[in-house]
């Protein structure tokens, strides 16, 4: 399923809720579908599962209870990546056929399902007009505005960053590794077009990185930022840029999220 596609359900879904104003009240949304909720102080590593029970016709959603969650951004969008699996046409005819399994959310699955369902999730807590009025005023965000964009729309922040690198004509990629290994990398078009758009998971962070110096135990939890250039990231690559790194350790779980800006020929 194309990324466009997800994006015009999640926006249905936004419009026929009315959603003007931040956050989006995913549970209010669950609701009104008639979606039972079964929320509960589940142990690590559970993220959420749905499920149809066909005998009496009724989806069941089991989430993270919000107000004890370590990180309530991260349940929400635990949340509404379960919502996608009931909102996207053919993902609802598998719960339908009886298919269900707890899902692994936050972009690092590599499941076909669970990815185009953390894209509904992204794009359902962060809506694509929010993204429009930010970038109407610069074409581009700081790691820092895009964790505030994450704040105040109450979504994790490795969803927001990787939604911005998908909404934005700048050129720069997000990078979610942890322990020093890259797990997951999105790149902005702009970057694809500039052959930057692919680094591959299992790849080590580069020692010389502000995202080695995020990622050891005991590091700050503030940005870190400096200079650097695509040729520690991108080794393969025959042509190289400058590029500007900013590198925010996610609470003690050793994952630390990346944000590459890199230089354009207009720079």
């Amino acid at each position: 399923m194309k990324a466009a596609e997800v994006e015009r359900q999640a926006d249905e879904v936004l419009s026929a809720y009315e959603v003007r104003t931040a956050p989006v009240d995913v549970l209010a949304i669950a609701n009104a579908e008639g979606i039972e909720l079964a929320e509960g102080d589940y142990a690590e590593p559970f993220c959420g599962r749905i499920e149809y029970h066909r005998d009496v016709g009724t989806f069941v959603l089991f989430h993270p209870r919000l107000e004890t969650a370590k990180n309530p951004g991260r349940a929400r969008f635990s949340i509404a990546h379960e919502l996608g699996h009931y909102f996207l046409e053919h993902h609802r005819a598998l719960l339908m056929s009886g298919q269900s399994h707890n899902s692994t959310s936050n972009f690092i699955c590599d499941d076909v399902l669970e990815r185009e369902a953390d894209e509904f999730a992204a794009a359902l807590l962060i809506p694509s007009f929010a993204l429009r009025q930010r970038l109407a005023r610069r074409r581009f965000m700081t790691l820092r505005e895009i964790l505030a964009l994450a704040q105040e729309w109450q979504s994790s922040a490795t969803s927001a960053a990787i939604r911005y690198a998908r909404f934005t004509s700048e050129a720069c990629g997000v990078v979610v590794s942890q322990d020093g290994i890259v797990q997951f990398y999105s790149a902005s078009d702009e970057t694809k077009a500039m052959g930057f758009g692919f680094l591959r998971k299992g790849t080590p962070v580069p020692s010389r990185s502000k995202t080695f110096e995020a990622g050891k135990p005991g590091a700050a939890n503030s940005i870190l930022e400096g200079t650097g250039g695509t040729e520690n990231w991108f080794v393969d690559r025959q042509f190289h840029r400058d590029l500007w790194e900013e590198a925010f350790p996610l609470g003690g779980t050793g994952m630390v999220l990346t944000l590459l800006a890199l230089k354009t020929a207009t720079d």
